[in-house]
């Protein structure tokens, strides 16, 4: 994270810079939120308690912003963060509801996903992680868990089905070149690393 060394430095209040440029640097380096929702996220958390105006705030994300633009053009073609959308894009037309960054925890993922199915198609299946996990992308390296599940299995059948659509989603995941580490327990959440996590920023808000 070299290229952010010199952000979030001048400040009347030093207190707390360095704990928010890493919040700040856990919103933007996963590459999920446009810089809008950084700001709103960042002044939510950080003009509340009273360590920066919202002016502060807003300097400081479009600081970062702008490094993270500026790292990606160094970026090879093919990162991580693509084989990842790739293997997730496979899954979803093999029939497993895939989404990327969804709901705040694994407890409302696995109740919301169900109204993800598709109403033109069958889906046997499901894998997600969500915004917590989407937040430790930001680490170097970085670890993505992967919460998964079957759809209308009788009970009986359940635990065979679950462990199923790990399979199929553990095999889609290597197919794509990603280390995977997997007991092929339906009890234990796939994952996927050591990433390089390198996803490119929403391009609509890249005119910061």
């Amino acid at each position: 994270m070299e290229t952010y060394d010199n952000s979030l430095r001048a400040t009347d209040d030093p207190d707390g810079i360095e704990e928010a440029r890493e919040q700040i640097l856990a919103w933007i380096l996963p590459g999920f939120m446009n810089r809008a929702e950084v700001i709103e996220a960042a002044t939510e958390y950080l003009e509340d308690e009273g360590r920066l105006t919202g002016q502060q705030v807003e300097q400081f994300v479009d600081e970062l912003w702008r490094a993270r633009l500026a790292e990606q053009q160094r970026w090879p073609d093919r990162t991580d963060a693509d084989n990842v959308t790739a293997a997730f894009a496979e899954l979803e037309a093999a029939g497993i509801v895939a989404r990327m960054n969804f709901t705040c925890c694994q407890t409302c993922g696995s109740t919301e996903i169900f109204d993800e199915r598709p109403a033109d198609r069958p889906s046997t299946g499901y894998v997600f992680f969500h915004s917590q996990d989407a937040e430790r992308l930001a680490d170097d390296p970085a670890y993505l868990f992967l919460a998964y599940g079957a759809f209308d299995a009788p009970e009986h059948e359940w635990p065979a089905r679950v462990t199923a659509v790990g399979e199929q989603v553990a095999g889609v995941l290597r197919a794509h070149g990603l280390p995977v580490t997997w007991d092929g327990s339906s009890g234990q959440r796939i994952q996927v690393g050591p990433l390089t996590w390198l996803n490119r920023l929403p391009e609509a808000v890249q005119d910061t």
